[in-house]
């Protein structure tokens, strides 16, 4: 009887185990995706406009949160064809030299799509931060505030379009003097512009 005693009670542990096993495994379903719920959360895109986007971050940026930010900027600057990503560390309190090379990162990686990065929410202390370790911004944009770097997106996303340089009026230079004007032929502009 001993012998049948110790198999009941080894098939009545696995039944529990199973139920535990199922448990388990629920539970880590549900911690993934909350943890998916935070990333998309602590990594927000905000369209300001046609061909404006932004991103404010707010806490802690580890080296997790940086990839995901870069990899969330990059797919939406590329699907929305954006021209100017906005990056707000309003709220971020800590700006070390991981924060700043993932700042630096982002903005180059955003830059080879063809879009410029402002970075918005500079407060005094972390600006001696960036300056103390060196950090070479010059290749971003920087504005005091969110709403300053909106604006700017804005007047540069309004920006007219580059049209082609007109042509010098006959006698008046040549294509390397200082002397320009729209060369007006039957009421119309070379250019494409209606004459005024």
């Amino acid at each position: 009887m001993g012998g049948s005693g110790s198999a009941s009670v080894s098939h009545e542990q696995q039944a529990n185990h199973l139920p535990v096993r199922e448990r388990v495994a629920l539970q880590e379903e549900v911690i993934q995706a909350q943890q998916a719920a935070l990333r998309e959360l602590s990594t927000p895109l905000i369209p300001i406009a046609n061909g404006v986007i932004a991103m404010p971050l707010i806490g802690t940026i580890d080296s997790s949160r940086a990839q995901q930010m870069m990899e969330s900027l990059l797919i939406q600057v590329a699907e929305q064809q954006a021209e100017v990503a906005i990056i707000d560390i309003t709220g971020v309190q800590v700006v070390d030299t991981q924060v700043a090379a993932a700042l630096l990162r982002t903005a180059q990686a955003v830059q080879m799509l063809g879009a410029r990065v402002v970075l918005t929410g500079i407060r005094p202390e972390v600006a001696q931060t960036l300056v103390g370790i060196g950090a070479d911004l010059s290749s971003i944009t920087t504005k005091g505030t969110f709403q300053m770097g909106i604006a700017y997106a804005l007047e540069r996303r309004e920006d007219p379009v580059a049209l082609p340089s007109p042509l010098p009026l006959e006698g008046e230079g040549s294509a390397t003097g200082s002397s320009w004007a729209c060369a007006l032929r039957s009421g119309g502009c070379l250019c494409g512009l209606e004459a005024v």
